[in-house]
């Protein structure tokens, strides 16, 4: 059984990829929809941090109130003309910071690299296209949201070891590179970073349904 926060949750949808954020869309079992704010989400025996969305999910079936959930939502916001320029090279470091401010995002620094002398964006660009640049620019070599932090950090997921002990691997299309997986109660063990099958989990996508954990484990 997963819960937000204090709240039964019915069913839930929702996936970690191998880069970027990650969204949740799931039913509570009664009561008036959350607030919109910070929030976790327990699924298993993983604890995930993250904001439920303002304006998304809602009543539509009364008896069931809609939800999603997000961490790093705020990379989504749309953002106002950015421009730097400095003859020693603009730091990734103030690019950063002013970013994460625009964005209502925290994140763990990485290493200082010089964008060149110049750099910027156009109005209206998302923070998370940004980052994207940033990445394709090699100054940071990827970008998620640690699901245990809500934080954004700049590294891969990290290697976990074998998840095949806490699920039973119910089918498999290995020519689409998925298994189809019934969880016990440990999530945690199938993140991206760990490996099914002698095969390394890239992208995680939950589902629960009648009080059963679900996933698919992807390896691209």
């Amino acid at each position: 059984m997963s819960l937000l926060d204090a709240r039964r949750v019915t069913d839930l949808d929702g996936s970690f990829q191998p880069a970027g954020d990650y969204r949740f869309l799931l039913h509570l079992d009664s009561g008036e929809p959350p607030t919109a704010g910070a929030a976790t989400l327990k699924t298993g025996d993983l604890t995930i941090v993250g904001r439920v969305l303002d304006g998304r999910g809602g009543a539509d079936a009364p008896a069931y109130p809609a939800v999603v959930f997000a961490g790093g939502a705020g990379w989504r916001t749309k953002l106002p003309k950015g421009s730097y320029a400095s003859p020693s090279g603009v730091r990734l470091s103030t690019v950063l910071s002013d970013l994460g401010r625009l964005c209502g995002e925290s994140y763990d620094a990485p290493a200082e690299v010089r964008l060149g002398p110049a750099y910027g964006w156009e109005a209206g660009a998302r923070g998370r296209v940004v980052l994207a640049d940033l990445v394709a620019r090699g100054a940071v070599p990827t970008w998620r949201v640690e699901p245990t932090t809500g934080r954004t950090v700049f590294s891969a997921w990290p290697a976990r070891g074998a998840a095949d002990a806490f699920g039973t691997v119910t089918s498999r299309d290995l020519a689409r590179g998925v298994r189809h997986v019934a969880l016990i109660d440990t999530v945690s063990a199938w993140l991206p970073g760990a490996t099914v099958q002698g095969t390394m989990i890239k992208r995680l996508i939950l589902h629960e349904a009648d009080g059963a954990l679900r996933a698919e484990a992807w390896d691209a």
